[in-house]
This record gives C-alpha cells, sequence and structure tokens, in this order.
C-alpha cells in the first residue's frame, strides 16, 4: 500500500511538470484542448508550490476549461487566494475577449481558511461562471460562512455549492441568504454544528424558497425534527 501511494504521488509530479513544460513550449496548442483537470490527493508542500505559476498560465491562457478539480491538493491561503484573484481578474477583462468557461471548482480539503473572502468575491463578480463551487473540509469558519452567504445574496450563477465539515455554527447569516437567492438548488451543509437553532433558521428559509430541491445537513446535531 505504501508503494502504491508513492508511485501515485510520483505520476501526479510528472503530469504536473508536463503541463509546465506545455506550456512553456506551446501555450496556444494547449489551450484550446484542455477542458477538465483533475489534480487531487497531492498533499505534498513541493508539488504544489510547482502549481502556482502553472496554474495562473492555465487560467490566463486556456479559456477553454470547464472543470477544474483540486481537491485534497494543500493549497493553503497563499495559492487558494491566488486562484480566486486570477479567476476574479480574468472575469473582469472577458467583456473584451472571450468568456472564461470554467463552471466547475472543486477546492475540497486544501486547507483554506480566510482565502475563503476572496472566493465570496469572486462569486459577487459581475459575470462570474460557476455554477458548482465545492469547498468543503475546509476550515473556514463562521467568518469565511457569512462572507460564501454574503456572496450568495448577489450571486445569480450558483447552482451547487458545498460547504460541508467547514466549523459553520451561526445560521443567521444562512437563513438570511437562502430567503433571498433564487439560484442555488444544491446546499451541502452536512458536518456543521448548527444545532436545532440552525435546523429552525434553515426551515424558516424554505418557506419562502422554491428554488432549492436538495438540502444536506447530516451529523449537524440538529436533534429531533
Amino acid at each position: 500500500q505504501r508503494k502504491l501511494r508513492e508511485v501515485t504521488y510520483k505520476e501526479v509530479v510528472v503530469v504536473v511538470l508536463i503541463i509546465i513544460i506545455l506550456f512553456h513550449l506551446s501555450p496556444p496548442l494547449l489551450a484550446p484542448m484542455l477542458r477538465s483537470l483533475e489534480l487531487h490527493f497531492n498533499r505534498r508542500n513541493a508539488a504544489s508550490q510547482n502549481l502556482s505559476p502553472t496554474l495562473v498560465r492555465l487560467i490566463n491562457n486556456n479559456w477553454s476549461l470547464v472543470s477544474l478539480d483540486l481537491s485534497q491538493t494543500l493549497l493553503g491561503d497563499g495559492l487558494g487566494g491566488l486562484l480566486a484573484d486570477t479567476i476574479s481578474d480574468r472575469i473582469a477583462i472577458a467583456d473584451d475577449g472571450p468568456k472564461v468557461a470554467l463552471r466547475h471548482l472543486s477546492l475540497r480539503n486544501t486547507g483554506l481558511t480566510a482565502s475563503c473572502a476572496r472566493f465570496g468575491i469572486l462569486l459577487q463578480t459581475r459575470g462570474c461562471p460557476l455554477i458548482s463551487l465545492d469547498l468543503g473540509g475546509n476550515s473556514i469558519g463562521n467568518v469565511g460562512g457569512r462572507r460564501m452567504f454574503g456572496a450568495l445574496e448577489v450571486n445569480t450563477t450558483l447552482a451547487r455549492l458545498s460547504l460541508d465539515n467547514c466549523g459553520l455554527t451561526k445560521t443567521d447569516y444562512i437563513e438570511r441568504s437562502v430567503k433571498g437567492n433564487y439560484t442555488l438548488r444544491s446546499l451541502n451543509l452536512s458536518g456543521n454544528e448548527i444545532g436545532p437553532h440552525g435546523a429552525g433558521s434553515l426551515s424558516r428559509a424554505l418557506k419562502t424558497n422554491t428554488a432549492l430541491h436538495s438540502l444536506a445537513i447530516s451529523q449537524c446535531e440538529v436533534g429531533d425534527l
């Protein structure tokens, strides 16, 4: 089993190096072709540092990328924030060129905390193309949760949001955002200790929200419903 993990890590590093080489040698050749990129389960700091310039080039040079999955990759707030800012910058200049195609972004268990605020800014950016965002397993806490749900009050594109196991305990901001959002179809809050008060807040929000089709609140200590 240890040997299998070592081989998997080496393969990931090889893929990262190949992408770096391709972007250095022939960005126009790679840009129109790549629509989905998965680099998950890469937990090594060194490889994550190599990803930094690669991801920036990937987003800046590739308008066709639809899905980006970096789950279980050790990004931290530095690279996570850089990723959010880069996407926001590309959206800001999209009026003068091709539209940003990125629709699905998964950053599950990537070590994000404070940088979640920049993803809130991303969701508030006019023309944000994301319809699916997974930030589950990142310790963003109530400060980060308030930022993300505050963004939902103005965002009109996001359909799926996963914030499970993110250390959320307050629900006042969740109730307000869910009440006023008519785009979100799926919300995952499992593993957050929102308690019976949180369940009540969500219940009140759902009385006026007719868009949300799927709500996950497993292991949220909600008690008897």
